[in-house]
């Protein structure tokens, strides 16, 4: 490979990096070929973002606009985009925390929740819990 070939492909490598964690694009990757609901935690914008994991298709289902999924994606699931080149990640049972305020909504989770991978800028496997004070 000459020189100029590998400052591309390390331009791309390094582009890739720059706009998602690659372990959280896999984990997105696994949520879209059925291993979905991985527990997680981003850090978004300053909020705390905290549900589980599900696939594009489940999203768009879930507000209903299966038939806009079913548009783009008219082979299916063949149509599926490679692991490392997600945009997006969705999430169920979702709760945001911001401050110390308690969490959005209060006693419930949000349905469902999408975000952008470039935007979240820390995560962790697992769901924030807190507890009822008393």
């Amino acid at each position: 490979m000459d020189n100029e070939a590998e400052d591309n492909v390390e331009d791309n490598a390094v582009h890739i990096f720059r706009e998602a964690d690659v372990l959280l694009q896999v984990l997105c990757a696994a949520a879209e070929n059925g291993g979905g609901g991985a527990p997680v935690t981003l850090l978004v914008g300053g909020a705390i973002v905290t549900g589980e994991i599900i696939g594009a298709k489940q999203f768009y289902e879930a507000v209903g606009m299966g038939d806009v999924w079913v548009a783009f994606h008219p082979n299916g699931d063949e149509d599926k985009p490679p692991a490392l080149s997600r945009k997006y990640i969705h999430l169920e049972n979702v709760q945001i925390f911001l401050g110390g305020a308690a969490p959005i909504p209060t006693g419930e989770t949000i349905k469902v929740w999408r975000g952008k991978l470039s935007e979240v800028s820390g995560f962790n496997t697992g769901r924030l819990m807190t507890e009822a004070k008393g």
